[in-house]
């Protein structure tokens, strides 16, 4: 890139002698007019983009100091280099301390002249590419922005984000502000049968069709990711206007796509008067979206339908959750009757609409057939009956009744569970060593990290793998470590801070009391030991 320059000083045979001495073209410098009126080279300033100037520190009218904090207010500000006389060389210091890039001392060494000219046109340069990177990386800090601002609480937003508003040029002063999250529902189908490529490219397709029909509204902004994406929009609009014409512009797509075999839920969140309260939106959206199982023939789910409306909780708790999984793995007939019980009793006592323990009875189902899913298992055999199961529901005459059919059909799990459990659980268990052969270098490698792996529980994982191998997965992890570290104590001269982290440990002192532990002498011990027996 050429460097835009111009020359101001009031004096034409100093302009006239640094034109002809400058070697501008070499310096890559074009000098695009000079000035001996201070007032013509301000004006040229706000017609065009000028790089540098060089400039006298004293002229008639308008210093050159007063200049420079005229320049200073310009968005982009071009360096300045002054040229001061003696008489001036105080305000050629103070011009520096404000911010300028360098000065001249008269009479002009022409040499010098160019060797700070060349600094400043590397500067330029410098800082111009690094403009150009900053410009290229805006989309990504907006798409931060904005992720951010949806996974942050509404204070941590304001606090963190609020400088990044203006340099994003994101709306903040809206009326409104709510999260639309898009769901497709049968995407693993869809990319089976379209192949990846093809899936990928329709799925752009369709977010241009939502971003083209919803960028009506004054703030519009996708967050996409794979199967589920998120709309932010802002609006002045009322807050009727709004919901009716966003509910209008989604209904017509999904009854499009619907007819190409692309089928959605949307969650549409609650309405805020704050951009940093999108959060809450964004919140309400993802759990409007979870009614989708107990209302299958709906796309559209909006918060206002159902916020108060249900009892807390609907779904089980983690804890529950986790001991349904856990007598489930271990065909726990009994403890099944006896959890099953306790659960329905809690819901009598805290659910006075009967659809809402409907609603949890369905949840306990569907968490007993994921967990099949999970482990591989062919869940035709059960799914009618599931099936058959949802739609009765409303048929229970009592609460009794509902947990016998639940407790029926978690017994057809175990029986599926027992019947393929053992083929299964030897090929898990040899993956889950071929893992931690593999893996055990990294000091973060265990529970979470293989049950992610294997993509089970780590709940589930835990217990079976206890169940068939007689310890728990962070004691095989660890004999596995210092079966290692055994063999580089005996084939290698590493001291034992290096050995300790080859071998994943994060530090050698823990190292040290693991191998003690298993050995019966310390890692320093068993090489001594090992050298005195082959001395002898």
């Amino acid at each position: 890139m050429e460097i835009n320059t111009i020359l101001v000083d009031d004096n034409p045979h100093i302009i006239e002698g640094i034109k002809k001495a400058v070697r501008w073209k070499k310096l890559g410098v074009n000098l695009v007019a000079t000035f001996v009126d201070v007032f013509e080279a301000k004006s040229i300033l706000e017609r065009q983009h000028i790089n540098l100037i060089i400039t006298d520190i004293n002229m008639p009218g308008m210093n050159g100091l007063e200049l420079y904090r005229e320049i200073r207010k310009i968005k982009r500000p071009p360096i300045v280099i002054f040229i001061s006389g003696y008489d001036n060389f105080t305000y050629a210091r103070e011009a520096v301390r404000l911010g300028a890039f360098d000065y001249v001392e008269k009479p002009i060494d022409y040499d010098y002249l160019e060797r700070i000219i060349s600094k400043a046109v590397n500067l330029i340069r410098e800082e111009e590419s690094n403009r150009e990177l900053l410009e290229r990386s805006v989309p990504a800090m907006t798409a931060n922005f904005f992720h951010d601002l949806l996974h942050c609480n509404s204070d941590e937003s304001r606090y963190f984000l609020s400088d990044s508003v203006s340099y994003l040029s994101i709306p903040d002063s809206l009326s409104h502000y709510i999260c639309a999250v898009i769901k497709i529902t049968n995407d693993i189908s869809l990319r089976k049968e379209m192949g990846i490529d093809t899936y990928h490219l329709k799925l752009i397709s369709i977010q241009e069709k939502f971003t083209k029909a919803l960028s009506s509204f004054d703030l519009t902004y996708l967050i996409g990711n794979r199967n589920q994406f998120v709309y932010v929009i802002g609006s002045d609009e009322s807050v009727s206007d709004l919901l009716t014409g966003l509910n209008r512009k989604i209904e017509t797509i999904i009854e499009s796509e619907n007819e190409l075999d692309w089928f959605f839920n949307i969650g549409i969140g609650s309405v805020q008067s704050s951009i940093w309260d999108l959060n809450l939106s964004y919140n309400d959206a993802k759990q409007a979206l979870k009614y989708h199982f107990f209302l299958p023939q709906k796309s559209i789910f909006d918060i206002r339908d159902y916020k108060g409306k249900t009892p807390a909780p609907l779904f089980l708790t983690s804890f529950q959750e986790s001991e349904l999984l856990r007598l489930l793995s271990y065909k726990d007939l009994d403890g099944l009757r006896v959890f099953l019980n306790n659960v329905s009793g809690k819901l009598a006592r805290n659910f006075s609409d009967t659809n809402d323990i409907y609603l949890f009875a369905y949840d306990i189902m569907t968490k007993a057939m994921r967990f099949l899913a999970d482990m591989n298992i062919n869940v035709d055999e059960i799914r009618s009956e599931m099936q058959s199961f949802h739609e009765s529901l409303p048929g229970f005459q009592n609460l009794q009744d509902l947990t016998d059919q639940v407790y029926h059909i978690c017994v057809k799990v175990c029986r599926l569970l027992d019947q393929s459990s053992n083929s299964y659980h030897a090929k898990l268990n040899e993956r889950i060593q071929d893992y931690i052969k593999a893996h055990f270098v990294e000091n973060d490698l265990g529970l979470a990290t293989i049950s992610a792996y294997v993509n089970i529980s780590p709940s589930y994982l835990s217990a079976l793998y206890k169940k068939i191998n007689g310890v728990g997965i962070s004691v095989a992890i660890s004999n596995f470590r210092i079966e290692m570290a055994e063999s580089l104590l005996i084939n290698s001269s590493l001291s034992i801070k290096s050995i300790s982290e080859k071998v994943g440990f994060k530090n050698q002192y823990y190292f040290s009391a693991c191998f003690k532990r298993k050995t019966g002498k310390t890692p320093t011990s068993y090489r001594e030991d090992l050298v005195r027996e082959s001395i002898n």
